[in-house]
């Protein structure tokens, strides 16, 4: 799997759990690509999405 996919694949999970989540909510799934545990979080401030794997350590801020 390239990286591109592997990122391609986080964004859409982090895209969709994103999705649910209300300003200032905080969620942990299974990561697509590792297994581990990724966190997405909503901005309560102004509802950007931020998302970090502890396992992949793939990472992004919106």
């Amino acid at each position: 799997m390239s990286l591109s996919e592997k990122t391609l694949k986080i964004l859409k999970e982090v895209d969709k759990v994103g999705a649910a989540l209300t300003a200032g909510e905080e969620k942990e799934v299974v990561c697509p690509v590792c297994g581990g545990r990724l966190f997405v979080e909503k901005a309560a401030y102004n509802g950007h999405l931020h998302a970090e794997c502890d396992g992949c350590k793939f990472a992004v801020m919106e």
